[in-house]
């Protein structure tokens, strides 16, 4: 996660106003190539908090959904919702 993290804190990720930039990295795509193992890893860096938030409001859901194939599905209702999508993602 430390190399994604470090790929999120950059200027060109950060001052882009396009959420998908978070996925769009050789970083993510490695994780989401390590498979379901990796899913408690992604609690425990969650509530560690030292991640960067883009990771947690918009590429953990994405991460997650990848990992399980399209078995993770974000109610409708929850769109828009970043925090009710955190919630229903980790918790």
């Amino acid at each position: 996660m430390e190399g994604w993290n470090k790929y999120c804190n950059t200027l060109r990720v950060q001052i882009s106003s396009n959420p998908n930039k978070v996925t769009k990295c050789p970083q993510f795509k490695k994780l989401v190539q390590m498979g379901p193992e990796i899913i408690p890893s992604i609690r425990v860096a969650y509530n560690d908090r030292s991640l960067d938030r883009t990771i947690v409001l918009h590429g953990f859901p994405q991460l997650i959904r990848e990992i399980v194939e399209g078995k993770f599905v974000i109610p409708e209702e929850y769109a828009g919702k970043m925090d009710k999508i955190e919630e229903y993602t980790i918790g």
